[in-house]
């Protein structure tokens, strides 16, 4: 098992701990409250400047995948939902070390939150805002 595999079991298992997978589930209703698409906007551990794209995150099973693209960089994840909390772990390209994020959801449908490359130090964050989907009637304007 190859380096990158094996830091990628570690946090899977460490994410299976923390969430308890084996005796929660997830039920359709708290699928279906993180379903869609996102903007994000986010920052790398140590950095000034902020990266945008879009994460799209889709329910299948028990578990949540996620895709994100951050400026042509495609990034693809797996993650579970427990209560207000979204944990995600995140296979980085070019052979770069797995992640992990946190996130706490936002009363409006938002995601705030932080993560880290396996062996990391230091953390990045990342705020998702719930994107209309096409054919979605607009949210109303604030009053």
């Amino acid at each position: 098992m190859g380096s990158t595999m094996r830091k990628m079991v570690k946090l899977t298992a460490a994410l299976g701990l923390v969430l308890g997978t084996s005796v929660l589930g997830v039920t359709g209703a708290q699928a279906n409250s993180l379903e869609g698409t996102y903007k994000v906007e986010g920052a790398n551990p140590g950095a000034t400047k902020k990266y945008t794209g879009t994460a799209k995150v889709t329910f299948e099973g028990e578990v949540f995948h996620v895709e994100w693209d951050l400026g042509g960089q495609a990034i693809k994840g797996t993650g579970l939902k427990l209560g207000d909390t979204f944990a995600v772990t995140a296979q980085m390209p070019d052979g770069k070390p797995a992640g992990i994020m946190l996130f706490l959801l936002r009363p409006d449908g938002g995601l705030t939150g932080r993560w880290a490359s396996a062996g990391a130090t230091k953390t990045g964050n990342e705020i998702w805002s719930p994107q209309a989907e096409a054919g979605a009637p607009a949210a109303p304007p604030a009053q």
